[in-house]
């Protein structure tokens, strides 16, 4: 049977030590791995799931009142603490070069134990020295692989070795240049061919302020840094958001609000990773059960059916489509029917964000 294609959902937390990282992968997994304070010279990796919170889904399961509710997961790898410099030189860049995106823990909290005073506290350089440790590591494989390809372009003459070190000397005077790969323009076929290298300059990156309480009023400042394209930026309050997470649902919105927050940390950080992705969901609905999928943007009916099972996308027939806002709107797949907004779409209908599908197929 066909396997439907893997989603790239594994995202790494990584920074230089005493950031926080692990305090992170706790919030989003909740989770209760050691964090440095107590694992001093840990270097195995911590790894877990998270749910991605979404409200459409929870109305969702109002209104069927199914069985069962399965909300999609995303996967966070929590890396060790590295030092600068020491990113090219690691145990656990295989680990890195295997996650699609990058989370970048960035300290802006005092802790006199673990001797972190404000001197030490400089998140723009932290951001800047960061991304210079990726394009750096970069660097590194691109020269080496360069030498390698002009030695067999010197022995046999190649079409595919000539292009391949076109493409590499493209890359080669961007990290040169101190700009990361995401920023290099190439069309989908360069961009196929790098899959393999797996660059980690190529890959899209947040940044995760781990701010204390008593500068959370500087959050602004920390948040306007100049990001480049597939990079983005935003904010946790480590133990803010461990109070929160305590809290019982109805608690959490009067708590936060206080603080002028809209939405918990551990959400924001893995919407925002989501987004960086380039993931949307789509809904399966009905009595038995509520579920929501992740997809890459850009995905065709066909290929959305074989997320559910590998068979649904081998025998597809068709797809009965729903929007969410359509469905909400009407209250049931009959009333949709009845006002026209439920759809039947073929295997090439590119599927959209917050579509409830039921998909049709045979085999």
């Amino acid at each position: 049977a066909a396997t439907a294609s893997r989603i790239p959902m594994k995202a790494g937390i990584i920074g230089f030590p005493k950031v926080g990282k692990t305090t992170l992968f706790n919030l989003l997994t909740r989770g209760h791995a050691e964090t440095s304070r107590f694992s001093q010279g840990k270097k195995e990796v911590n790894l877990g799931v998270a749910e991605v919170p979404d409200a459409r889904l929870d109305k969702l399961e109002e209104i069927f009142q199914p069985r069962k509710k399965t909300i999609a997961t995303t996967e966070f790898v929590d890396m060790v603490g590295v030092n600068r410099g020491e990113i090219k030189g690691t145990e656990y860049l295989a680990h890195l070069r295997n996650v699609d995106c990058l989370i970048h823990v960035v300290r802006a909290f005092e802790d006199p134990e673990m001797g972190v005073s404000a001197k030490d506290i400089h998140p723009h350089e932290d951001i800047q020295d960061f991304n210079l440790e990726l394009i750096l590591a970069d660097m590194s494989v691109i020269h080496n692989r360069l030498e390698k390809l002009t030695q067999m372009i010197k022995k046999v003459k190649s079409k595919d070795n000539e292009e391949e070190l076109a493409l590499l000397q493209r890359c080669a005077k961007e990290v040169e240049d101190e700009k990361p790969l995401r920023e290099l323009e190439m069309d989908p076929a360069e961009k196929r061919r790098l899959r393999s290298f797996a660059f980690l300059s190529e890959k899209p990156l947040l940044h995760v302020i781990n701010v204390s309480e008593d500068r959370l009023n500087q959050k602004d400042q920390y948040l306007s840094e100049v990001l480049t394209p597939n990079q983005e930026i935003t904010f946790i309050c480590g133990p803010l958001e461990q109070q929160i997470g305590e809290l019982a649902t109805e608690e959490r919105k009067d708590f936060m609000e206080q603080y002028g927050f809209s939405e918990s940390g551990r959400d924001r950080v893995i919407r925002t990773t989501f987004k960086l992705l380039d993931l949307i969901l789509f809904f399966t609905a009905g009595e038995e059960e509520v579920r929501s999928w992740p997809l890459r943007r850009g995905t065709n009916a066909q290929k959305a059916a074989g997320t559910v099972h590998s068979d649904m996308e081998r025998g597809f027939i068709r797809a009965e489509v729903v929007g969410y806002d359509d469905f909400l709107k009407t209250g049931s797949f009959a009333e949709a029917k009845k006002h026209g907004v439920f759809r039947l779409e073929g295997k090439e209908y590119i599927v959209n964000d917050g579509d409830i599908i039921t998909f049709r197929f045979n085999v």
